[in-house]
């Protein structure tokens, strides 16, 4: 039964990183290295949280709900900080193409 659940969360999941790429890409020059890192970390930030519970889940029961408040709180914090810095590259690239040059 895990694996049937994993497969349909797979399923559900499996476009996220594809939108990632296209976000990504929109605002910087899109590379083999670039990609890499993205899958890369994707593949940590993945593997952390299970280590952490199976470790921890015996002693404290309640590892598994700070586990994913603070795994939400850093991906809400890293999203908000990727929006600002691009609201900020638009603003500027905004503020040059209303300059008038006679």
């Amino acid at each position: 039964m895990q694996w049937i659940a994993n497969v349909v969360i797979g399923m559900g999941t499996s476009a996220i990183m594809e939108s990632i790429f296209g976000f990504v890409g929109q605002y910087m020059q899109f590379d083999d290295i670039v990609g890499a890192t993205l899958i890369l970390s994707n593949a940590i930030y993945s593997m952390a949280p299970p280590y952490i519970i199976g470790k921890y889940i015996k002693q404290f029961s309640d590892i598994f709900i700070i586990t994913e408040s603070l795994s939400l709180g850093f991906s809400i914090t890293v999203f908000s900080i990727i929006l600002f810095i691009i609201w900020k590259l638009e603003k500027s690239e905004n503020l040059g193409n209303n300059i008038n040059v006679n």
